[in-house]
């Protein structure tokens, strides 16, 4: 069960599309969690491409509309953009996500 971590808020951490979740994405779990929670670092994580709220809430094990409401939040900070295709909105990191991401690919600094 090590790879099914539960947050009060939002099911199991999310499974990368290709497989189990990497070293990598652990790291910036911890990393990111206690700035912006773990439920928007979960969705920062399962946007590595992009995608809509009804596969974001599949990929979180959370609702559509909690999904909605933190997709909103992050949108307003300028960490995501959307594309509507059709009926459908594609959310992805935009490059201010893309780049806070990148701020925590290496090890973090020993305390």
């Amino acid at each position: 069960m090590e790879d099914q971590q539960v947050s009060a808020t939002m099911g199991p951490i999310p499974i990368h599309r290709h497989g189990a979740r990497s070293r990598l994405d652990e790291q910036r779990i911890k990393q990111l969690a206690p700035l912006f929670g773990h439920s928007k670092v979960r969705l920062l994580l399962a946007l590595q491409e992009p995608a809509t709220t009804t596969e974001l809430a599949a990929l979180t094990h959370a609702t559509p509309s909690a999904v909605s409401q933190l997709l909103h939040r992050l949108l307003a900070v300028g960490l995501l953009r959307q594309k509507r295709r059709g009926r459908e909105v594609f959310y992805r990191l935009s490059p201010r996500g893309l780049a806070l991401m990148r701020l925590f690919d290496d090890e973090p600094p020993e305390a």
